[in-house]
């Protein structure tokens, strides 16, 4: 693989003066190509499969901020048109591909103001059916304000109480499992909460969203009731501990209407500048003796499996990775280990391995991820190991001051 390494960070880091703010990375694409009989969407962080239905591939924005650094990979030939979209409309920030070879993409000529309760997401237009994988760079407008986004992409059913990961994409579910729980790498303060719905809730109904940590309704949250379309929560905040197991909880009334989608985006202050969460969990069990691989940002049911170089993501900019964390729902059992592992360019970034009756393990780092790297998730089992399912935490950290750009590499593919 051939890198051309744009030395950008080195000369605008002296011309750009520093300003409040901090920088978070999404890294996005699904091993899935994209159609070329009309236009598809899938989502800026933790991709997914190309769909036609728009609604389902957005996040939820709980901040104020800029995104900007558009970089998008393809695997093959053909032309394609990838395109971010801020409330359904787009935005002036776009990656054009074209030729018979695989390539990369920029666009730094535009920034795109995002504000609080925007919700985005990735259109693309294809010829040629390659697939593509994408970074981009956000940047709040206030210190310590990375943040989670979850989108609900099914309806919690009216009279119940259902459940839904802290990140990423998944459909709601009813019971407090590894389907949706995933682990805080880092203590912190969950603050700015944000809850939108496709459809209100109707009449005097109501939809309630609270933080469940460790098994525990946190009570922190918010109500939507009748016609409206949202809720918040602006307040000193809730405490999270590190490593505690989190999830939402969604309580419906009986008559509430149903509603396509439920957006839900939360700010995770750690009191570090600089510092945002990664967190993935899969439904789907390890394999005895097996090392087998899958995205980095995911949420229920993803199989592990693979070939590493599909899954992976891409990470175009220079970043850290620190405080990995690790569980599974059933321990390997006596001398017997599940490694878990951080993967950059098919090497270890952070691990650690679960052993014997123990349920977790962990990594303090922090290791420094190189511009352009491609990442993902692995386990590796012992011969005799049981199989459970992974849940996971860690930080990304981006010390570079906002305003000056990152030092990015352009793979090719």
């Amino acid at each position: 693989m051939r890198k051309l390494i744009l030395s950008l960070f080195l000369v605008l880091a002296l011309a750009l003066p520093a300003h409040s703010g901090m920088t978070q990375y999404f890294s996005g694409g699904y091993y899935s190509a994209l159609g070329t009989d009309q236009t598809y969407y899938n989502a800026i962080m933790a991709g997914r499969t190309w769909t036609a239905t728009e609604a389902a591939a957005k996040m939820l924005i709980p901040v104020d901020g800029t995104l900007s650094n558009l970089y998008v990979e393809r695997s093959t030939s053909g032309t394609a048109t990838i395109t971010v979209r801020q409330s359904e409309g787009d935005a002036s920030l776009a990656a054009s591909m074209s030729g018979t070879a695989s390539a990369s993409d920029i666009n730094q000529a535009h920034n795109v103001d995002i504000a609080r309760g925007d919700l985005i997401d990735i259109s693309g237009t294809s010829t040629g059916g390659a697939i593509y994988k994408w970074s981009i760079q956000f940047d709040a407008d206030i210190d310590n304000e990375g943040f989670l986004s979850a989108t609900g992409t099914s309806s919690p059913t009216a009279g119940g109480t259902q459940y839904l990961p802290v990140s990423g994409f998944s459909g709601w579910s009813t019971a407090l499992d590894q389907y949706v729980k995933q682990p805080s790498p880092k203590e912190f303060t969950a603050r700015k909460l944000l809850v939108k719905v496709a459809t209100p809730p109707g009449g005097s109904e109501t939809r309630t969203f609270t933080l469940v940590e460790d098994g525990a309704d946190t009570g922190w949250g918010c109500t939507i009731t009748g016609d409206e379309p949202s809720c918040e929560k602006i307040d000193t905040g809730e405490y999270v501990a590190a490593e505690a197991s989190l999830a939402w909880k969604c309580v419906s009334s009986n008559g509430v209407a149903a509603t396509s989608n439920v957006y839900i985006a939360v700010v995770t202050d750690t009191g570090t500048n600089g510092e945002s969460f990664i967190l993935g969990n899969s439904g789907d069990t390890t394999t005895t003796d097996a090392t087998e691989f899958n995205y980095v940002t995911i949420s229920s049911n993803i199989s592990w499996g693979g070939t590493e170089s599909n899954i992976a993501r891409l990470m175009a900019f220079q970043t850290q990775f620190k405080d990995f964390y690790a569980y599974t729902n059933t321990a390997p059992g006596v001398d017997e280990t599940v490694a878990v592992i951080v993967r950059e360019d098919g090497e270890t970034s952070l691990t650690d391995q679960i052993s014997g009756t123990g349920q977790t393990c962990s990594a303090a780092g922090p290791d420094t991820v190189a511009a352009g790297a491609d990442i993902n998730m692995a386990y590796t089992s012992s011969a005799s190991a049981a199989a459970g399912a992974l849940m996971w935490g860690f930080v990304q950290y981006n010390p570079v001051a906002s305003g000056a750009l990152p030092q990015v590499i352009i793979n090719a593919w």
